[in-house]
């Protein structure tokens, strides 16, 4: 039987497909699937069809958040002369010591100013409540309220296990603004040094005494206020 040869010319949209086919008798030409024409009615392909990568959530955007506000205080067990508390550094490793041996977490801070750090700088204000560890005695409505002339609503009187402390002076080297205060000089060397003096506050005051009630000398050992998250 003869074979016959067809040449079939079919033209899509946007392209030319040549196709050939030999038959034999009455054998048809079989049809052509249009499914595989990967060309897309604008002339793109699959691949250059694709979406765009969804852009990232805000978590990888390079964002980073703030210091957690404090939300609770307490006046040290340990006492110390000015210039064994060995500067600001050491003054917050003791506070999460502290902090730590008791179960308050991480996070802890002193209330303490240098001569390059102003108290109120060091430690997040928040315009949450402040109380003492317990979680339910009320130290400020507010953190922000700690340099504001309301003063505060109860004296940080508890240590960090939650034990009252017999009134006692505080260092804190920091005036009624959280602002340094030390006379003259760095407050006790910025806390490095027998010399000079600081500021010194009342554990049991709730004026602007409780962090600044004197400048005292700094060969005298006092607790410190720590403040945590």
């Amino acid at each position: 039987m003869d074979r016959v040869c067809s040449l079939l010319v079919m033209m899509g949209v946007g392209s030319l497909a040549v196709v050939g086919a030999c038959v034999s008798g009455d054998d048809s030409i079989p049809p052509i699937d249009a499914s595989t024409d990967t060309t897309s009615s604008d002339g793109a392909t699959p691949q250059d069809s694709q979406p765009a990568d969804a852009p990232s959530d805000a978590s990888d955007a390079g964002v980073e958040a703030g210091p957690t506000p404090v939300t609770r205080a307490f006046v040290t067990s340990m006492r110390y002369y000015g210039d064994s508390i060995g500067g600001l550094t050491a003054a917050d490793d003791d506070c999460q010591l502290l902090a730590t041996q008791a179960s308050r977490g991480t996070g802890w801070k002193a209330w303490l100013s240098t001569s390059t750090t102003n108290a109120k700088d060091h430690i997040a204000l928040g315009s949450g409540n402040i109380t003492l560890v317990d979680g339910l005695t009320v130290v400020v409505a507010k953190g922000t309220d700690l340099t504001s002339d309301a003063g505060l609503l109860h004296a940080i009187d508890h240590d960090q296990t939650g034990t009252a402390v017999a009134a006692t002076l505080v260092w804190t080297g920091t005036d009624q603004n959280g602002l340094v205060y030390a006379g003259n000089g760095a407050p006790c060397g910025d806390w490095t040094s027998s010399d000079g003096g600081a500021a010194a506050g009342g554990s049991n005051q709730t004026s602007f005494t409780w962090t600044s009630d004197g400048i005292e000398p700094c060969t005298n050992s006092y607790p410190i206020y720590c403040f945590g998250p």
